[in-house]
């Protein structure tokens, strides 16, 4: 069954995005159990020049950032769990952060850009019916789906003016350093040749990613943040 794919701009503070490696892991002894804070879902972990990020907001995000890196939460350590409750924390914060700059410079979208991403969404799927159907399993409604690609281009554009993102490139010695990383301790691994257009493209997309970090802890840093965990 297709699922929706809603474009999300992962906004990261201070962390790299091609992935969350936890060294810890798994524990020792997978029967052991693990123990976790427990917080109301209301109660306050954070707050961004004012505004306020509750429990289950960061819930939520852990649970997403864990399905993003394939990560099964079960089996990770104490060490682990609080390692990836801090960056789905600073995702939010991140979020936020830049929320709060898109107001406040007034950047938006057009109705037509919208309208045209909401059609290329319902264009994946065989009729109305499907599209519903998959709006309804994911407990999405349509005006949700509506705010969340406004939200998604409305950061693509605050990015974009704000930093040299459009105009990225891969240079021909770091695509073959990014090659030699990557096929290192694989055997008979594809050439260059042959996969030069992906590893070209991961290289593009680490750099664009130290972009939106480095604009994203600019904005940290001249804000009042408060981490309440």
């Amino acid at each position: 069954m297709k699922k929706i794919i809603v474009i999300l701009i992962v906004l990261l503070a201070a962390a790299g995005a091609a992935g969350y490696y936890f060294l810890a892991g798994k524990s020792a002894d997978s029967g052991t159990q693990t123990t976790e804070t427990q917080r109301a879902p209301d109660a306050v972990v954070a707050r961004v020049n004012g505004t306020e990020i509750t429990a289950a907001t960061l819930e939520t995000a852990k649970q997403q950032l864990a399905a993003a890196q394939r990560i099964d939460v079960a089996t990770l350590d104490d060490a682990a769990k609080a390692q990836l409750e801090q960056r789905a924390l600073d995702v939010l914060i991140g979020q936020e952060l830049v929320r709060q700059a898109i107001a406040a410079q007034g950047i938006a979208p057009t109705q037509e850009d919208v309208d045209a991403q909401l059609e290329s969404l319902r264009s994946q799927f065989d009729s109305e019916d499907a599209f519903t159907a998959a709006l309804t399993a994911n407990g999405t409604t349509l005006d949700d789906l509506r705010a969340q690609i406004t939200n998604d281009l409305s950061a693509r554009l605050y990015i974009s003016q704000s930093t040299d993102i459009d105009s990225v490139k891969a240079t021909d010695e770091e695509i073959q350093a990014a090659y030699e990383n990557a096929i290192r301790g694989v055997e008979n691994p594809p050439t260059l040749e042959d996969s030069r257009a992906q590893v070209e493209a991961f290289v593009i997309q680490q750099k664009q990613q130290q972009l939106v970090n480095d604009l994203i802890q600019k904005l940290r840093d001249s804000a009042n943040v408060e981490v309440l965990l």
